[in-house]
């Protein structure tokens, strides 16, 4: 029976909320009430989506609870995550170009870019290039070192920039590398610098003497 007082009713109702019994039979109806208005859910749910701050809530645990990023780690391995990640790929090949080209215009990039090229080429884990290397290169070489064309400060195009060995047969350090455009990195190839200037009639810039020299 509800007690006349209404202080002693509300003490009533909050340990009866406290009991297992209760809890339980809560449980049970809250699922079969979803299951039988689901539209209601549906719009229950849109609503608090769209509530700035659940968003920022939403966001932030996403970015810092341990629990996400078991959640995170376990949906990529995932057979699901493979097949989505495949579909998305085939339908966004423009959306990804534009994203490859932005990380490998970007100073990281670069030096990621470079190193995997090395490891490629010399079979070894390189240490010299740098994120301060490859900042130093940039403030240095504003135009080609070998044919004097002006480069952008972020290549646009694949062939705008390259980073080139002096010695092509030693890997990338301090002395040996410089900034060229695409068409004279290619051109070079493996061919001794100072001959190859000479072949094509230009003059290399002052910083080719001075590395050879360092050497």
């Amino acid at each position: 029976m509800p007690y006349k007082d209404p202080e002693k009713e509300r003490e009533r109702q909050r340990r009866r909320r406290k009991t297992p019994e209760y809890k339980e039979y809560q449980k049970k109806y809250q699922k079969e009430w979803r299951l039988k208005n689901r539209d209601k859910v549906k719009a229950i749910r849109n609503k608090a989506e769209k509530n700035p701050k659940r968003k920022a809530s939403r966001s932030n645990w996403w970015k810092t609870s341990p629990k996400a990023k078991v959640i995170r780690r376990r949906f990529n391995q995932s057979i699901k995550s493979k097949e989505y990640r495949k579909k998305w790929n085939m339908t966004n090949r423009e959306k990804i170009k534009k994203k490859d080209a932005r990380y490998y215009s970007s100073i990281k990039g670069i030096v990621n870019y470079l190193k995997k090229n090395e490891r490629r080429k010399f079979k070894i884990e390189p240490e010299d290039i740098t994120v301060d290397l490859i900042i130093t290169v940039n403030k240095r070489d504003k135009n080609c070192v070998y044919c004097g064309k002006e480069l952008p400060e972020k290549s646009i195009n694949k062939n705008d920039v390259h980073y080139d060995h002096l010695n092509p047969f030693k890997p990338f350090s301090e002395t040996n590398m410089v900034r060229c455009c695409g068409a004279c990195n290619h051109q070079k190839s493996n061919a001794d610098v100072l001959q190859w200037c000479e072949f094509k009639g230009y003059t290399p810039d002052k910083i080719v003497y001075e590395l050879l020299n360092n050497k």
